[in-house]
């Protein structure tokens, strides 16, 4: 498979997640009461989402990134050889995409690196985790019914 294959992959892939995301929040299906304000408020724990997600779909690990702006709003989103993917940019207002896939990292200059991980996924523990991972289950079923 070509990397311009796998990037549309990828691309397909996300759109499926964050549309499985947006139901799920409008349905009051999850668990996690933080994706109430979806995308707002949920970049680091959708960025992780994805990660697996698309790492679980065979697309390889992807990383994790987030950083602070100057107006003080952090964001996260994930990238892979020089793709970035990014299903909660929407919620600034210079973005109309659902899901930016780019490989143009202009955009993301204007946040200062504050987390830089070399995986996105759920293997993180702490509190919060057993729902994300109930969450994330269920939102991978959604995904690939809809897909």
């Amino acid at each position: 498979m070509t990397a311009l294959l796998d990037i549309e992959l990828a691309q397909r892939l996300a759109v499926g997640f964050r549309d499985a995301i947006a139901a799920a929040v409008a349905q009051g299906r999850l668990e996690s009461r933080q994706f109430e304000g979806f995308p707002r408020g949920v970049c680091g724990d959708s960025a992780q989402m994805l990660g697996q997600y698309l790492q679980d779909s065979g697309l390889g690990v992807w990383n994790y990134r987030s950083g602070v702006d100057a107006g003080g709003q952090t964001h996260a989103w994930i990238e892979q050889d020089g793709w970035i993917i990014d299903i909660t940019a929407p919620q600034f207002k210079d973005v109309k995409e659902a899901v930016v896939v780019t490989d143009d990292d202009s955009w993301y200059h204007r946040f200062s690196r504050i987390a830089s991980y070399p995986y996105a996924d759920l293997s993180a523990v702490g509190p919060a985790m057993p729902a994300l991972r109930r969450d994330y289950e269920l939102l991978v079923a959604d995904a690939e019914q809809q897909g």
